[in-house]
């Protein structure tokens, strides 16, 4: 059967759900209607690239925008394939580095007896440096692929 746990988890679950579906679609009418207000229902939402992206890009071959026609950066398919492949490799290792420490916590929760106060404490003080070690390394990581 269901632990009480596992109930309450369904139960969020369920809210959760609920709330997010009620919650966009509130949302979509407000939109809709400051948009009527504003008159702005029919205005494109276009934006030129940013002066970092093409800061950034110089190197990179140029094409005309097919609706705008103004020349702007364009990745090359060898170009883009190698920026895939580059954020499959980091996301893979990335995750492994949250999986070795999620199997850390389990190994450290179960390694002392119940209620034990040394092992409530070193669980905590290894949530905090995990979480500050894999916050530092994420932000490095995206700081040096952008």
């Amino acid at each position: 059967g269901l632990y009480a746990s596992e109930s309450v988890i369904i139960w969020n679950a369920l809210v959760v759900l609920t709330w997010g579906a009620t919650f966009r679609q509130r949302w979509m009418r407000k939109a809709s209607e400051l948009a009527y207000i504003w008159n702005v229902r029919n205005v494109e939402q276009w934006e030129p690239p940013m002066a970092e992206f093409l800061k950034r890009n110089i190197g990179l071959e140029k094409k005309p925008h097919p609706i705008t026609g103004l020349s702007e950066p364009y990745f090359t398919p060898a170009q883009r394939r190698k920026r895939y492949l580059l954020s499959i490799v980091v996301t893979t290792i990335l995750a492994s580095g949250v999986v070795v420490v999620m199997i850390g916590n389990v190994l450290l929760r179960n390694a002392y007896g119940k209620d034990n106060l040394m092992k409530k404490t070193l669980q905590g003080i290894q949530n905090a440096v995990s979480v500050t070690a894999l916050d530092v390394i994420f932000a490095l990581v995206a700081d040096k692929l952008n």
